[in-house]
């Protein structure tokens, strides 16, 4: 035995099948102990098969990489040899390419538990997934060794049974609950529409995937009803044939996976419609398979159109020979059940016995001499239609077979009763719900025991037959779930959805952010200038709509003829507001753009109102923030850097009507009749004492002649840029903050990186945020009805957030200053920076956000959202939690405008402007 391989400890072995394992190995050791995992390697499928095979029921998990050398067996191939070996462990695959999802997805479908990124690895969710997935591969096996033991019995867990024949496996059974459909409030017709339409949608997708499988799957939708219960109960049973034990456990996973993205609402918040659960309990499922003992069992069969073809060949679903003169055909698709369930329902939930309605599916291929049956039939239509309309319809509905002749259904209808005859009205309502009227259908009775209740297909003649076939596009008519055209369904449990929720209390008026649909057309969603006030805080990933939500905000803000700042640290944004500024608004602008060789603005860092002295401590953190994010803190700025540069800081600043400059900090330290001079004029006499005291006393490294070329060293970085230094080593700003915000001007400040670089990019971004935050909170001095709102836009805020800054946040909104903050993942920021962020804004919003951002999201939607409706959200999709009126809305799911909607809305714009002319 290989030490290295297998220890004596109590640590779980985890197989990591990676070429590349060197690599990842001191990555992913640290993260797999603290789950008390012990990490092994093979560099190739080949070896790691070997030693599955020699260490069998030791190792608890594999890591598998996607790609090997030319020539060596693939993670695909690997995956499919490890089931192989051991079919219940679970296999996690790991990919470094962007473009493997098909690859990937068929692992998933094979057996794979989950995959992960190479590329953004969170080795914590990593190893916290492998631990639910050995925890999940052990209830497996528990399962599988009970089902070894036990015939003709139920598993222990969960929620997976299947029946024995000659002591093998023979079926496999596990259902759904539908609990609860999504139903519209009362009286609101567009909302019912609204929700019928994704009801709709989600019958034909499902209805599309099932029609994929191949024949051995069968679907049996139950509407069970006990007069002692509250509500009829419908239930969705899975069966599946299966030939072994492996393969039963096997095919349960693999079905149960693909039917669970369909029941578990893992898709669009907004669209759910039908709220499912799984079956876990023993009983409760083997109450839903064997619901009572019954002799009155009746099978309801289409009307038969019967024609004698000369022509005719073998048809239907048997190999039994049958005499063509004899065989009567029919097209049952040519009848028009209703949508709606509600006469159905409100019939089963009167009836006075238990009672089963059932709806049995299975997906089925035409043969060849099926086809070429159906296109006799085709080429002869007039020959058995008289009218035209029975004819276009027939050809219609042909026409769907032979167009997709592997996408068709078997379908059967049934209805058991406790009671020993079935009424006239409970049986023409199931013809209406299913048939289209009791005249187009006969009922059939089958003689069937307690215990056979599953198997009653073999005591039904002729039941593969045309009369029991549909197409994929009129199945939706048969197989279905209630549609909610009102806001409740008799005997079914309605649920108002999250899902469609838009806050009843949305403002009318304020800033445009997006759109939601309700059924009847867009609804804007907006938030209030008042609610605005307590801050707005964007989360986004590049390309999800981020910039998009800004941009229709900032505009409608301009278009109202208020007052804004825009810091957009790529320019992008900048440019398109240039772009489609009305020309109502262009003599408000105000340009900076330290890139450009024409900008004129002039920035003294040190400059403050001299009524306000406290302000030296915010433009002093500024500073101090922006040495911190280009430096490391602890290897660089300890205490005494700090104390030399403070103090430098308020020299210049002590007497303000002769400010130095950031440029002067150097002069302070390398021209002592420049310090002296300063020193004699100073008022600030701790400052006075720090220089001609303090510093005397410092000796050594810390002396002033050895620290002078380490500060001077650190203000080069910031002043030998030629785009950077003419800005803000000046005398005199020539901006007026205050005078933009009371005026109501235009502030658009583009920080090209490119140009200016990164250190210019979050100097003057943190200025700029800082006087305007400064400004606002200098109109102390007016009266608060009398200040007028403004906005500030910060795109990567993180940048230019100093300490002081985040405190003043919670003071703004007093001063009618509103500040909107957007990034692009929640790992740009430090704790503290979370902390204040949502700590002290008021409304949220998040588009998509990336893997490791989203356990942390998780508590602003709970439990209202999954981890997986969040993940999925598409492009411009967002999700919004606003302050409404001292309240916090419950999440709720809209729409930004995509960027060519916005910009034809501009071009049309331009085009009235032009015309006015």
């Amino acid at each position: 035995m290989n030490p290295k391989f297998l220890t004596l400890s109590s640590m779980q072995e985890i197989l990591m099948i990676d070429d590349k394992f060197s690599k990842w190995h001191p990555v992913l050791e640290k993260t797999a102990k603290q789950y008390d995992f012990n990490l092994t390697n093979s560099p190739s499928v080949e070896e790691g098969l070997e030693k599955l095979k020699n260490y069998k029921g030791s190792i608890e998990a594999v890591i598998l990489g996607l790609s090997f050398t030319t020539g060596k067996i693939q993670g695909r191939e690997g995956l499919l040899k490890i089931k192989e070996i051991d079919n219940c462990i679970p296999v996690i695959i790991l990919t470094a390419k962007t473009d493997d999802f098909q690859l990937i997805s068929e692992c998933i479908r094979l057996g794979a538990y989950d995959y992960f990124s190479k590329l953004n690895i969170n080795t914590g969710l990593l190893f916290l997934h492998i631990e639910n997935a050995i925890q999940r591969s052990a209830q497996q096996k528990k399962i599988l060794n009970f089902a070894k033991t036990v015939t003709d019995t139920y598993a222990s867990k969960p929620f997976f049974y299947f029946t024995v024949k000659d002591e093998n496996p023979d079926k496999g059974y596990f259902g759904y609950r539908l609990n609860a459909v999504a139903c519209a409030s009362f009286d609101n017709k567009p909302e019912a529409e609204y929700l019928c339409q994704l009801a709709a949608e989600w019958h034909s997708n499902f209805l599309n995937t099932l029609a994929f499988y191949d024949s051995g799957l069968t679907l049996r939708l139950r509407y069970l009803y006990n007069p002692a219960d509250e509500y009829i109960d419908p239930v969705l049973v899975v069966e599946f044939n299966v030939l072994s034990y492996e393969q039963a456990l096997f095919k349960f996973i693999e079905i149960h996976n693909e039917f669970d993205l369909f029941m578990q609402a893992k898709k669009d918040f907004g669209k759910t419609i039908y709220y499912f659960s799984p079956i876990t309990d023993e009983n409760d499922l083997r109450n839903v398979l064997f619901p009572f003992s019954t002799d009155t069992f009746v099978q309801f069969i289409p009307e038969f159109n019967e024609f004698s073809p000369s022509f005719a060949k073998s048809v239907g679903f048997s190999s039994e020979k049958r005499d063509e003169e004899k065989r009567s055909i029919t097209l049952p698709s040519l009848q028009k059940p209703e949508i709606k369930l509600d006469r159905f329902c409100e019939q089963l939930f009167h009836q006075k016995t238990r009672t089963m309605v059932e709806v049995v599916l299975s997906p089925v291929k035409l043969s060849r001499d099926e086809i070429d049956y159906l296109r006799d039939v085709f080429n002869n239509i007039s020959s058995y239609y008289s009218t035209n309309f029975e004819k276009e319809n027939a050809s219609r509905i042909i026409s769907e077979y032979l167009h997709s002749p592997s996408k068709c259904f078997n379908v059967e209808v049934f209805e058991a009763q406790e009671s020993k005859r079935i009424g006239e009205s409970m049986l023409s309502a199931i013809s209406a719900a299913f048939f289209e009227s009791a005249t187009h259908v006969k009922t059939s009775p089958v003689k069937i025991s307690h215990k056979d209740i599953l198997k009653k297909e073999d005591e039904i003649k002729e039941r593969r037959n045309w009369n029991f076939l549909y197409s994929l596009s009129n199945i939706i008519n048969v197989f279905k779930f209630p549609y909610p055209y009102s806001p409740s369904i008799p005997g079914i449990k309605s649920h108002n959805p999250v899902y469609g929720y838009i806050p009843n209390n949305l403002s009318e008026m304020g800033l445009k952010l997006g759109v939601k649909n309700n059924g009847n057309g867009e609804v804007p969603i907006r938030i209030s200038v008042e609610d605005l006030r307590k801050h707005l805080y964007i989360l986004g990933q590049t390309g999800t709509g981020k910039t998009t939500v800004l941009y229709s905000m900032i505009m409608d803000r301009i278009n109202a003829g208020k007052g804004v700042c825009v810091i957009d640290p790529h320019g992008d944004l900048h440019n398109q507001l240039l772009e489609n500024l009305p020309k109502s608004r262009q003599k408000d602008v105000i340009r900076f753009e330290p890139g450009n060789a024409d900008n004129k603005i002039r920035i003294n860092l040190l400059e403050y109102e001299e009524n306000n002295p406290q302000e030296k401590s915010f433009l002093i953190d500024d500073l101090f923030n922006f040495f911190r994010q280009e430096y490391d803190v602890q290897q660089t700025m300890g205490p005494v850097f700090e104390l030399f540069m403070k103090n430098s800081l308020l020299l210049l600043m002590d007497d303000p009507h002769n400010l130095g400059t950031i440029g002067d900090v150097s002069k302070i330290f390398q021209n002592p009749e420049f310090r002296k001079d300063l020193l004699s004029k100073c008022k600030d006499q701790d400052v006075v004492d720090f220089w001609e005291e303090t510093v005397l006393r410092l000796t050594g490294d810390y002396s002033l002649a050895n620290f002078t070329p380490y500060i001077v060293s650190k203000l080069n970085q910031l002043l030998i840029n030629e785009y950077i230094k003419p800005i803000v080593v000046t005398k005199k700003s020539n901006i007026n903050f205050r005078e933009i915000i009371d005026n109501e001007k235009i502030l658009l400040v583009s920080l090209s990186k490119g140009k200016i670089g990164k250190i210019g990019v979050n100097i003057l971004g943190t200025i700029i945020l800082s006087r305007i935050i400064n400004a606002a909170l200098s109109r102390q001095n007016i009266p608060e009805t009398k200040r007028k709102d403004f906005t500030l836009f910060v795109d990567e805020f993180q940048n230019f957030m100093s300490q002081s800054v985040m405190y003043a946040m919670s003071e703004a909104r007093k001063y009618r200053l509103s500040l909107v903050l957007a990034n692009q993942t929640l790992g740009q920021l430090n704790e503290r920076m979370k902390a204040s962020i949502l700590g002290n804004v008021g409304s949220t919003i998040f588009f998509r956000p990336g893997i490791n951002d989203v356990d942390y999201v998780m508590p602003y939607f709970s439990p209202y959202l999954t981890r997986e409706n969040i993940l999925t959200l598409s492009n411009y999709k967002c999700i919004g939690r606003l302050q409404i009126e001292n309240s916090l809305s419950l999440p709720f799911i809209f729409d930004t405008t995509p960027p060519e909607i916005v910009n034809a809305k501009n071009n049309q714009r331009k085009g009235r402007e032009k015309r006015a002319e």
